[in-house]
């Protein structure tokens, strides 16, 4: 964090944005968290003033044409640009609450659906950059921000590329993080959308393992880039994913770029496709039918007393309903039998699930019905 009592943005206002602490310092730029006019909190990111009258200052100003350009809900936000009084650019963009995938992959490898939401949601913003003519050309952990409402923002457009007219063609310029780098990148060829295809492999490969692609200890850039360009393709399976990922990875990060998937969309619908046994759990789960026609008044009872036992309702209808549960809790069977006494017919049923990442347990009513009778 920057000292404030050295810093005299702290309380400085930057356009409609009144700067009130520092975030963090990076190579070109500073991040402060402030608030604008209508009070809402905002990230302002200024330019180190030593970039002042440097080519820092036109990438500073493309990367918020870019971004504003875009405009999608994996990209965070830009509200207001323009230059402070010492000639300073700046951007007041959404403040994100969360961790930058980078650190969370220090703790270890993501779970397989984890994974697959992080991928998915990058492939969505690279997806709306390529069809802008856009190539991020930096697609890496650090450049991935994890949100606390589940949001998964790509960021950092500042190296990015608009397209030249008639296609996709880029400078040949090899710029960017040599993990993040496609062969022909680190090569100074004309890159690509293929080239964030490759850079979205490896980051599925870093999300599911928890290791940088061809980053071993010990190893140095340069052996790093020989790897990227001639070696055989990394097997995420060799450090504990599914092995049928395997081959997702190897098509996304394939040498020549016409032997990767077509698009972002294709890469992350093919890893769904490999990931798909290993997105799913069995669980034990507890089925709850109460009807409600055997005494109508008394039916109101049973949501709250369900609810609070920590059942969620799978359907309801006006005097009948069904709830599931995926264990056995010390309320649930004094919760029955009050609403047995009341006058409430209840039926519990009991079966192994089968679910997918993020799916509700139960199914729909008739397969409920199905489950056998444990009473």
């Amino acid at each position: 964090m920057i000292d404030p009592l050295i810093d005299p943005l702290i309380g400085a206002v930057a356009g409609a944005s009144r700067i009130e602490r520092s975030l963090g310092a990076g190579g070109f730029a500073n991040v402060y968290a402030g608030r604008d006019v209508a009070g809402a909190p905002v990230a302002v990111k200024v330019l180190h003033a030593e970039h002042v009258g440097s080519p820092a200052v036109e990438r500073f100003a493309r990367e918020v044409a870019i971004v504003r350009r875009l405009a999608h809900p994996n990209i965070a936000a830009i509200h207001d640009a323009g230059t402070l009084p010492d000639g300073r650019p700046y951007c007041a963009m959404e403040l994100l609450a969360g961790r930058d995938l980078k650190r969370v992959l220090e703790g270890g490898p993501l779970a397989p659906a984890a994974a697959l939401h992080v991928v998915e949601g990058v492939a969505a913003a690279l997806a709306a950059a390529h069809d802008a003519g856009v190539v991020h050309r930096d697609v890496k952990a650090g450049n991935v921000f994890l949100c606390d409402d589940d949001r998964v923002v790509l960021l950092d457009f500042g190296i990015a590329k608009l397209a030249e007219a008639g296609g996709l063609t880029l400078s040949r310029q090899a710029i960017g993080t040599v993990g993040a780098m496609a062969p022909e990148q680190l090569a100074g060829r004309p890159v690509d959308a293929r080239s964030d295809v490759y850079a979205l492999g490896a980051l599925l490969y870093h999300a599911l393992t928890g290791r940088v692609v061809f980053r071993e200890a010990g190893s140095d850039p340069a052996l790093e880039i020989q790897l990227h360009r001639f070696a055989q393709r990394p097997r995420a399976s060799a450090h504990g994913a599914p092995e049928a990922v395997d081959a997702v990875i190897a098509r996304a990060m394939a040498i020549r770029p016409a032997d990767r998937h077509a698009s972002t969309a294709d890469l992350a619908a093919a890893a769904r496709a490999a990931l798909g046994a290993a997105l799913c759990t069995r669980i034990r789960a507890l089925g709850i039918f109460v009807d409600g026609l055997a005494s109508p008044r008394a039916f109101a009872r049973a949501a709250p007393a369900l609810a609070a036992a920590g059942c969620a309702p799978l359907a309801v209808g006006l005097a009948s309903g069904a709830w599931w549960i995926r264990d056995r809790t010390p309320g649930l069977d004094r919760a029955l039998a009050e609403l047995a006494a009341a006058g409430l017919a209840v039926a519990t049923h009991a079966d192994d699930l089968e679910l997918a990442a993020g799916q509700a347990a139960g199914g729909p009513l008739p397969e409920l019905w199905r489950w056998p009778d444990t009473r």
